[in-house]
């Protein structure tokens, strides 16, 4: 299931502007539940024969409960609008990383004794960093997929592999995929963000795509794998 308060959460920190379904949505439900309706509710209720106590109690929370069912609902609806959103945000940013050049430090003490200059950008280059792993996150959970809008969950080998590139991990013993560090959680992957940015701004088949061409894509490779093919202008992953 998509875990859409975390998406909401991601829009606003990354500052992406936001469709006008869900701000419509969000607005209804910052507005919060209408008196008049309440009290409209809770008279049915009573009417049914539920006590008032109850009823009072019950009827404010169902209402707010489908306000917040309102946002969620118009962020899954905007799914793929807000995935081009985030593919948009992404080649916006790698722009500004390729401005940098090629001679951005890798470590703090290595920046700190490289000058004020190349300080300031191994700092830049740690704030892209810091919002790459966020709109990696963004797509990561706009690929969870939802069955009541029929959205494809992607498949989560195609993802650990192909996610950002289409570069080649090393074909694994058998058939097995090989463990790659990167992931949206775990310690390595945000220690090594800056480098994997250099790597996906400067040489890797970079590519953001959704479920199923993540899957078709890993399934593909699963089938060269196994005929020992190997595109020739492939890329090794870090």
């Amino acid at each position: 299931m998509m875990r859409t308060n975390d998406i909401e959460h991601l829009l606003v920190r990354l500052g992406l502007p936001i469709p006008v379904g869900i701000t419509r949505a969000i607005e209804a439900r910052e507005k919060g539940v209408d008196a008049a309706e309440v009290e409209k509710r809770v008279r049915e209720l009573v009417a049914k024969g539920e006590p008032l106590d109850l009823a009072s109690r019950r009827v404010p929370q169902r209402l707010q409960d489908d306000l917040a069912r309102l946002v969620e609902v118009a962020i899954l609806e905007s799914a793929r609008e807000l995935l081009e959103l985030k593919r948009a945000a992404t080649f916006a940013l790698f722009e500004q990383s390729r401005a940098l050049g090629g001679d951005v430090p890798t470590t703090a003490e290595a920046a700190v004794y490289a000058g004020p200059e190349l300080l300031a950008k191994f700092q830049q280059r740690q704030e892209q960093a810091r919002r790459y792993g966020q709109l990696y996150r963004l797509h990561e959970l706009l690929l969870a997929g939802d069955d009541s809008v029929r959205l494809m969950a992607v498949n989560p080998t195609a993802w650990q592999l192909f996610s950002d590139t289409k570069a080649w991990p090393e074909p694994p013993e058998g058939l097995k995929p090989p463990s790659i560090a990167f992931g949206p959680h775990d310690k390595p992957f945000t220690e090594a963000l800056p480098i994997r940015l250099e790597f996906l701004t400067h040489h890797a088949e970079f590519w953001q795509p959704d479920a199923e061409e993540c899957a078709a894509y890993w399934l593909q490779y699963c089938g060269d794998v196994r005929n020992s093919k190997k595109p020739a202008a492939a890329v090794t992953a870090l």
